[in-house]
């Protein structure tokens, strides 16, 4: 039980660091952006535990790594471009659906190669609970990342909030990378 939760702690923590950017940037995560979020990084993990076998002998894990690294900083690019031409007082601050759905491939592309390594020796009902708990997880951690950014934000620009929320992107692709 302690690999599962091992497992669907670090799918999770992703979600609360792009989380945390978005909180920095006073950008909103509503429930049904993070339900897709977190829905997605389930399915993505499951589908690689069921399929551990096959994806494991296709797909080296280092690939997944490196799409997840290069969708995270095509996303810190843009957080950084939109902050440098959306004026300090603009209300753009709720994370719409089809963003979801491009937040969700960045942080969910590692999903696989997670699933894939652990999938191999684990028991189906393993695989399940790992499912469901990385769901819960998800959606607390995006909750809780976007309430840290927040308290981080208080005193900072948009343009400064924005910096510093392409950073944490930025270093998560970095780590993703490693």
């Amino acid at each position: 039980m302690l690999t599962v939760i091992l497992v669907s702690l670090a799918v999770c923590t992703d979600a609360f660091a792009a989380a945390c950017a978005c909180g920095v940037q006073g950008v909103k995560i509503r429930l049904m952006p993070a339900f897709i979020i977190s829905l997605t990084g389930a399915v993505f993990l499951g589908a690689a535990f069921f399929m551990s076998g096959a994806i494991g002998r296709m797909i080296p894990g280092s690939l997944c790594g490196s799409i997840a690294a290069a969708l995270l900083i095509l996303t810190g690019m843009k957080s950084l471009s939109d902050a440098c031409s959306y004026p300090d007082d603009c209300k753009c601050t709720s994370l719409t659906l089809s963003e979801s759905f491009v937040t969700a491939a960045a942080l969910s592309a590692d999903s696989l190669g997670v699933g894939a390594g652990a999938g191999l020796d684990m028991s189906s009902h393993d695989k399940a609970a790992a499912c469901i708990i990385c769901l819960l997880l998800g959606l607390v951690s995006i909750f809780l990342g976007q309430t840290a950014g927040r308290i981080f934000s208080k005193r900072l620009s948009r343009y400064h909030a924005a910096l510093m929320s392409s950073s944490v992107l930025f270093v998560l692709a970095v780590i993703k990378c490693v």
